[in-house]
C-alpha cells in the first residue's frame, strides 16, 4: 500500500530520491501489474518507476522462499510476507508498510516498519516537499480512510511545529 499511496500522492519520485531505490518482491510487482491492467493511474506511475530503475523487482532466493512458510505461520502472507523475506535476504532493516499485522509484529520479525504518514513527515522535514504538498497528501490519505484520524492529526501537528521553527 505504501507504493500505491506514494504514487497517488505523486511522491514516489521524491521518495526514491530521498531513500534510494525501492526494492519490491515479485508478488508486490504482480499486484502493481494487476492494478495497471485495471487502469489505475498509480499502477502506471509505479510501473514507470520500475522501468526507470527507481523501483527494483528483486527475486527471492531459496532461503527467502523457505521463510515464507514461517511467515505464514505468523499470519503474514502475500506481498507483505515476500517483502519481509526480501528484507531478510538483502539484510534490509527498514520496511515500508502500512499493514497493521506486520507493524504489530515488527520486533518479532526483526524489521523496523515505517508507514506512509512517517514517510511524508520525513520528506517534509528534509525539505523535499513543501508544506502545502504535505497537507494535500494528508487530505488524500484521509479520503482513502486507511489511517486513523489520530495518526493524520499527529503528522499535521508535527508539520505545524516544524514550520514554526
Amino acid at each position: 500500500m505504501v507504493l500505491i499511496h506514494l504514487a497517488k500522492m505523486t511522491l514516489l519520485d521524491a521518495s526514491c530520491q530521498a531513500f534510494g531505490p525501492i526494492l519490491i518482491p515479485p508478488k508486490v510487482h504482480g499486484e502493481v501489474l494487476a492494478g495497471e491492467e485495471k487502469g489505475y493511474p498509480d499502477a502506471t506511475i509505479i510501473e514507470r518507476s520500475i522501468q526507470e530503475g527507481m523501483v527494483q523487482v528483486r527475486d527471492l532466493d531459496e532461503d527467502a522462499q523457505e521463510a515464507l512458510e514461517d511467515l505464514a505461520a505468523l499470519t503474514v502472507r502475500g506481498g507483505e510476507a515476500e517483502a519481509i523475506a526480501l528484507c531478510w535476504q538483502e539484510d534490509i532493516q527498514r520496511l515500508a508498510t502500512d499493514d497493521d499485522n506486520v507493524r504489530n509484529k515488527q520486533e518479532l520479525l526483526g524489521v523496523q516498519c515505517v508507514g506512509t504518514p512517517a514517510l511524508l513527515l520525513s520528506l517534509y522535514k528534509d525539505g523535499r516537499i513543501a508544506e502545502a504538498k504535505v497537507h494535500r497528501a494528508l487530505d488524500l490519505l484521509e479520503r482513502v480512510g486507511w489511517f486513523s484520524q489520530a495518526v493524520l492529526d499527529k503528522v499535521r501537528m508535527e508539520v505545524n511545529r516544524w514550520e514554526e521553527r
